[in-house]
């Protein structure tokens, strides 16, 4: 996959962040569409963030990098000033809309339930790569993924034993 070209990692605050998670109670789930409206009969949209918040106030934004090694990266959102940036840089021709994404089938079957983990790829002792996370709510699991322009979220299926 294209992710695999350059590997990057979550840094050490972003795995704290990412383990302080569980326990946690999922209140709501935003996302945050960059929408190029350029052509109204052809739009183009890309899933920017994915803005999960808790029950006890702690919010945590995930979007993909900008960098050149790209990977998913723990980012404060602010939504005012990144609709100011696009609206400068691409003249009106690209917008930020924010979606409450809570009773989606994504998400509605874990909304109000503790993550009990947080899994992630393991290079070795150090090394945790960042394309890549799984939110578990007990038996239900929700990857957050790179695609090739942006986020994707998906329930995973139950597994069997």
């Amino acid at each position: 996959m294209f992710h695999d070209l350059i590997p990057s990692y979550f840094t050490e605050e972003e795995l704290r962040r990412l383990r302080g998670l569980e326990q946690r109670l999922l209140a709501r789930v935003w996302y945050v569409i960059w929408r190029n409206v350029a052509k109204p009969e052809a739009p183009y949209e890309v899933l920017e963030w994915i803005s999960l918040q808790f029950a006890d106030g702690e919010r945590l934004d995930l979007r993909r990098s900008e960098s050149e090694t790209g990977g998913i990266e723990l980012d404060g959102l602010n939504l005012g000033l990144e609709q100011t940036k696009v609206l400068q840089q691409f003249r009106g021709q690209v917008e930020l809309e924010r979606v409450d994404m809570s009773p989606s089938p994504v998400w509605d079957s874990v909304m109000g339930k503790p993550v009990t983990a947080v899994g992630l790829e393991q290079l070795d002792r150090d090394h945790f790569r960042n394309h890549v996370l799984h939110l578990e709510f007990g038996e239900e699991v929700v990857e957050i993924a790179l695609n090739q322009e942006g986020l994707l979220a998906r329930l995973l299926p139950p597994t069997t034993s």
